[in-house]
């Protein structure tokens, strides 16, 4: 996985302040969850409920810049999912995801 323990710290701040009263896991997918590969944006997906799905589609760019303004994340792109668990075992895109991903 190629994110700094204090990227991963920084990620776990801003998504708890959002989801503070709902239970959630967070997930690295795509290039940086593998660590022989170069480059490429910072791919998350949040599995919450789905309550906490609809949270994040109310409040998806708040908490896209409240990630971008943590330091330790700086400038790089950042793609944010959320689904729930039902929706990862069925969708065939999440489905693929889930193969790879990486919980952080």
């Amino acid at each position: 996985m190629r994110l700094q323990p204090e990227q991963v710290s920084q990620l776990h701040s801003v998504v708890r302040r959002y989801f503070s009263n709902i239970s959630y896991d967070l997930f690295l997918y795509g290039s940086r969850a593998d660590d022989a590969l170069k480059g490429g944006d910072i791919d998350l997906l949040l599995v919450t409920s789905t309550k906490g799905v609809s949270l994040f589609e109310d409040k998806n760019l708040d908490l896209l810049v409240d990630i971008k303004k943590q330091s330790a994340i700086g400038q790089r792109r950042i793609d944010l999912k959320a689904t729930t668990a039902d929706q990862l075992s069925t969708d065939p895109f999440l489905k693929v995801i889930a193969q790879t991903m990486v919980r952080i």
